[in-house]
């Protein structure tokens, strides 16, 4: 999918923010639930510009999947 997996580059304005040390994938595609007792710290942040961005992109495509049969 178009636009799905978003660079995070060092000439994005947020990048010092973001706490990573060279050019960085996010991968809606690969999302995983942790609990909050398995991150060490916070390493940084994204702007509300790009977290609106993904989360957009994420429900379309969530919107987009053909829904399960009810009789199934």
């Amino acid at each position: 999918m178009t636009g799905f997996d978003e660079t995070i580059a060092p000439d994005d304005k947020e990048f010092a923010a973001s706490g990573l040390k060279a050019a960085s994938l996010i991968r809606l595609g690969f999302l995983a639930v942790l609990p909050e007792s398995a991150f060490l710290g916070k390493i940084g942040s994204l702007s509300s510009e790009r977290l609106q961005r993904l989360l957009a992109n994420l429900c379309c495509h969530l919107a987009s999947q053909s829904q399960p049969d009810a009789k199934e």
